[in-house]
């Protein structure tokens, strides 16, 4: 799975549609975020629900590059989380 341009309110719809059916309990799903250019908090919310769905059992994995989408994880805390891991660039 892998987003491009912007994660935000106008595209959160069309990126959930394309998660949700990954997520169950336990799941390891994998997001390549390094094509975004952008997210706002929208974006942060659908990681966030995605990690409630699946669980301490299982594994989010982030592909991330070094822009404002890495401070977003960064800031919010997502990337401190024991079931998240990210790969960098």
């Amino acid at each position: 799975m892998a987003f491009n341009g912007s994660l935000d309110l106008a595209t959160e719809p069309d990126a959930r549609a394309a998660v949700e059916p990954l997520l169950q309990p336990g799941a390891s799903v994998t997001i390549d975020l390094r094509r975004l250019i952008f997210m706002d908090s929208t974006g942060l919310n659908l990681l966030i629900r995605a990690l409630d769905v699946i669980g301490d059992d299982g594994r989010l994995t982030l592909r991330v590059g070094a822009g404002i989408v890495r401070k977003v994880l960064d800031v919010s805390g997502v990337t401190g989380r024991p079931n998240v891991v990210v790969l960098s660039d």
